[in-house]
This record gives structure tokens, sequence and C-alpha cells, in this order.
């Protein structure tokens, strides 16, 4: 909301960059006699469920055939770089000489687990909420808190990369015959709300953190669901780890990092007076 030149500048114009390189360098392999030069026929990029706004609750659990409904800069140049996913592989496989080209978009929906940096002014609310009851504060929460999202693990959403873009693994004509476009949900399927999950937290956490209510995001979603069967059946894809156990796994990586920081800190302070006796 705050930078929309930014999300125009990386993820509409950056796109745009890496799809005229990619026809550029298969017409170039397509004229040259280099045996060795492969060409480039399958491209995965990273969408979000945030094309899908804040639905009509009829259209929920959320299919990828829902309208566009995005509130934010971000929604805009996500769902405009699928565009230039269309027209990328429409060109390509307009080319002569060159290998037909697909292209898959993998709508995210609400990604967490370890490495999430909660200083990070675009992490994900898990991260937050576990950094918060890390140190027994405050657990804020933006409106009402009975929001619903789908929180996908992040070593999920690591396989359903790969799983997309060996989908045409099974040789040059079955990726000639494929050639397409399409995009697919990546969530497990269960959403919460933001309540349980700060209860969560709080208990994995064991934590005396209070939850605290402040005024609701400008452009803030009300409800998110999210029908996985299209990843299922397309990709072969599900997800593994249940939101409760990624939670789990995510809160341990908090609780190591705190412990290692703590014991980088006493060494410092001990060698630093070390060095003053």
């Amino acid at each position: 909301m705050n930078d929309p030149d930014k999300y125009e500048r990386i993820n509409y114009g950056g796109s745009e960059k890496v799809f005229n390189w990619i026809r550029n360098y298969n017409q170039h392999v397509s004229q040259s006699e280099d045996g060795a030069a492969t060409f480039i026929h399958k491209v995965t990029a990273a969408s979000s469920a945030a094309v899908y706004g804040d639905p009509d609750p009829t259209l929920l659990p959320l299919r990828e055939t829902a309208p566009y409904g995005g509130k934010s800069p971000y929604a805009d140049t996500k769902f405009r770089m699928e565009g230039l996913m269309r027209e990328f592989v429409a060109k390509q496989n307009e080319a002569s000489g060159g290998p037909k080209a697909s292209a898959v978009a993998l709508r995210f929906f609400n990604v967490f687990g370890p490495r999430q940096d909660p200083k990070n002014p675009y992490s994900g609310v898990i991260s937050l909420f576990l950094e918060a009851a890390l140190h027994d504060k405050d657990i804020t929460v933006l409106g009402d808190g009975e929001m619903t999202r789908d929180f996908v693990y992040v070593k999920d959403v690591a396989r359903a990369i790969v799983m997309s873009l060996l989908q045409e693994s099974a040789g040059q004509a079955a990726a000639d015959a494929a050639a397409t476009f399409d995009n697919f949900n990546v969530c497990t399927g269960k959403s919460i709300t933001i309540n349980t999950l700060a209860d969560q937290v709080r208990q994995k956490m064991n934590s005396s953190s209070d939850v605290k209510h402040l005024a609701p995001r400008d452009g803030d979603i009300r409800e998110s669901s999210c029908n996985s069967e299209k990843a299922a059946k397309g990709l072969q894809f599900t997800s593994t780890v249940t939101q409760e156990e990624g939670l789990e796994k995510t809160a341990m990586w908090f609780r190591e990092q705190s412990t290692n920081s703590g014991e980088r800190k006493l060494e410092y302070q001990s060698h630093t007076q070390e060095m003053f006796i």
C-alpha cells in the first residue's frame, strides 16, 4: 500500500524483463549451431491469493476461477504478472523453430515458517506473533481477530514449486503437447481465525503475552479460505504439514534463535571483559 512503485517495478517490470529475456534466449538457441544449448520451455512464478481480494462469501473456499478482486497495488501487479505469463506463452508458441512454452502461476496463500524476519515490515503475522510471545510482549491483532486465513508451511510451498517445474518432465513431446498457461492455489485447504492463531502462539511459546486489538488495517481481507483440488489434480500437490505442525516447527526455530543469540551475547561480554582485565 505504501510503495506502489516498488511493486510495479519488481512484480510487473521485473517479470516482463525475465519473460523478454527468455524469448530472446530461445530465439538465439533456435538459430545457434551449438548442439549443447537447450531451450527454456517451462516457467513457474509466484503469484498471490491477494488477487482474490475480499471475496463474496458464496465464492468460498476460493477456486482459481474466482474473479479478480485485488484491493492493493501488490495484488494488481501480481494479477498483471499472470497476464504477462499468458502473453509469454502465446508469443513463444507462435515463434518458429523454437519449443512450445508453458507457464504456471502459483497463487500462494499465507506462507510461513522459520527464517521469516519479524522486523521486516512485510513479514507474515505468525513471525510477528511469535516474536512478541517470545518476549512476553503484547500480541497485536488488527481488527476483531475473526478474520480467517489459510496458513501454508514454507516447506510445502517449496515442494509445490518443484512439482510445478517437474509437471512436464516426461519429455519434449509431452511439453510441446501441453504448451499452456495455468494457475494453481497453494494452500492447505483449512483456515483459522487470527484470534485462534494468537491463542496457539501463546500456548506453544508458553507466553504470558496479552492479546491487544487495534483498528483494522486498510485493505485487509475479512475471509480467506482456499480450495486446493486443482493443484492436487494438476500438480499432484497437497500440503503435508498442518498449520499447527508448521507453527510448532516455526516456534522451535524462534526459541533456538533466541537461545543462540543469548549465548553469543554472553560470549561477547565475556571476551570484552577479558580484554580489560
